[in-house]
């Protein structure tokens, strides 16, 4: 089924910024300085994208961590984020801009806390670029603290499916990009479209083995979105 999208669901790590490089190395540097050990990139790939919350016991050497000593594990990761940004993606602003010329609403949906999602929103740059982001200019900015469900659970859209409705769009004139399979199973158990974005750890050729539609990079994404031609809902 194809047609026409009026709203466009963001995934942000990975997707819009890059993450993986910088906050690898700044787990392994607060792994180092407050819990004294080494932390090996098997351990990381093991549990990205799993939700701060979720990924910072593993991280740190506590995974029966309480929810005490987790609230301070990610205080102790908040406190060091500014020494590792994440640069937004090379092609984010004309991504952006072909969306807001097409009047496409547009929300993050993402499995990072939000507000830090919403603070690392404001601060993102490109080097060369007078290019910002405004966290107000997205309908929504949705954390994993605001739902009780995580990828690939599709009940993880339902607050951003809520605020759609307000406007009249349901999940069929709606597409989530993410840089995950997770994120694609999510979606389309939600009845959203679906575009994986190879600017994380899956190929395009994963995502495609997978059933999903994929695009290498941000830049031709929102032309896939925007031809109305290609079918990016589930099979």
């Amino acid at each position: 089924m194809t047609g026409e999208y009026r709203a466009v669901i963001l995934d942000w790590d990975d997707c819009l910024v890059q993450t993986r490089i910088p906050k690898y190395a700044q787990h392994k540097m607060v792994a180092a300085d407050f819990y004294g050990f080494e932390l090996p990139d098997s351990v990381m790939d093991a549990h990205w994208g799993s939700g701060l919350r979720g990924e910072l016991p593993h991280f740190y050497g506590n995974p029966s961590a309480t929810e005490d000593e987790i609230d301070e594990m990610v205080a102790r990761f908040t406190a060091t984020a500014d020494q590792f940004p994440k640069p937004l993606q090379r092609d984010v602003e004309p991504f952006i801009t072909e969306v807001d010329e097409a009047n496409m609403a547009r929300g993050i949906v993402t499995s990072h806390i939000t507000a830090n999602a919403i603070s690392e929103v404001r601060a993102a740059r490109f080097a060369g670029s007078d290019f910002r982001l405004d966290p107000k200019s997205f309908l929504f900015i949705q954390g994993s603290d605001l739902t009780p469900a995580k990828k690939p659970d599709p009940h993880v859209f339902d607050l951003a499916l809520e605020t759609l409705s307000t406007r009249d769009i349901g999940p069929e004139a709606s597409v989530y990009v993410g840089d995950d399979l997770r994120d694609g199973v999510a979606a389309h158990g939600a009845g959203l479209g679906f575009i994986g974005v190879a600017s994380g750890k899956v190929s395009v050729e994963e995502f495609r083995d997978n059933h999903f539609y994929a695009e290498p990079r941000l830049g031709r994404v929102s032309q896939a979105i925007l031809r109305g031609t290609i079918n990016l809902r589930p099979a």
